[in-house]
């Protein structure tokens, strides 16, 4: 199994996933989508010569990632010292 990210919709139909283990991007129908599923979800998928053979919406690792981006912008918003000098 591989974890893959929706990244995008293109040419109006097409979900691109991106497979960060194996340094693919996979276009796949959105009719063959989860239920629900949507740019920025996490997938579990089983390929087979280059072909999804098996897609499951990986929730946890969706909530996971919300979460990391979350604290990382409230990290960078709490900085209020510029490290630029001021003329």
């Amino acid at each position: 199994m591989y974890s893959a990210y929706f990244d995008r919709i293109a040419n109006n139909d097409q979900a691109v996933l991106l497979v960060e283990s194996i340094q693919k991007d996979i276009l796949l129908p959105t009719s063959l989508l989860p239920a629900g599923s949507e740019p920025g979800n996490w997938f579990l998928i089983m390929l087979q010569d280059e072909e999804i053979t098996s897609i499951e919406l990986d929730e946890a690792k969706t909530k996971q990632m919300e979460n990391d981006i979350q604290n990382r912008l409230k990290r960078l918003q709490s900085r209020k010292k510029s490290r630029f000098k001021k003329r």
